[in-house]
């Protein structure tokens, strides 16, 4: 699975913002718009931002981008109740 589809899977399901995940990682929304659409690729500073604001190890984060499955275990394996609030 490429980034840009693991993110918006993962961001989509879990009902955060793409305006506050920009804010939360440091970036302009324009910017992750661009990387939401596979015109740009992150850097791998913002790939560990990413990372650090889903609250997920780097390898975490990785492996659900890798995996094309990941992105539903990720989500049913954080508990509601641990889901950050938008």
């Amino acid at each position: 699975m490429q980034i840009e589809q693991a993110l918006h899977q993962y961001l989509k399901a879990n009902n955060y913002p793409i305006a506050q995940f920009a804010r939360d990682i440091g970036i302009a929304r324009s910017h992750l718009y661009k990387i939401l659409h596979g015109t740009h690729s992150p850097t791998l500073h913002t790939v560990e931002r990413m990372s650090t604001a889903l609250d997920m190890t780097l390898a975490e984060f990785i492996a659900m981008i890798e995996s094309p499955v990941a992105v539903d275990a990720v989500i049913t394996q954080v508990p509601e109740s641990n889901r950050k609030e938008h």
